[in-house]
């Protein structure tokens, strides 16, 4: 006996998949939010670097406003 179901949709099968994007948000099988915090902290990870490096030669006001625009954009989306 088999584990997968198959089903057809118009002559078209859908695919099986763990996780997916829809309308902004990550759907996942087990209705968890595992794949939506993986994608925001490899998102973030980009800027944790940049912002080592500038938090002694930029006043904090202008790096709170820098991690504004750069992180709240990725973690609304």
């Amino acid at each position: 006996m088999s584990d997968s179901c198959v089903i057809k949709v118009t002559d078209s099968m859908l695919l099986h998949v763990d996780h997916c994007k829809y309308l902004g948000l990550y759907l996942d099988k087990d209705m968890d939010w595992s794949a939506r915090i993986d994608y925001v902290y490899s998102k973030l990870l980009k800027y944790v670097g940049i912002f080592y490096k500038l938090q002694y030669k930029v006043p904090s006001k202008c790096l709170r406003n820098i991690y504004y625009a750069l992180s709240t954009h990725n973690i609304e989306l």
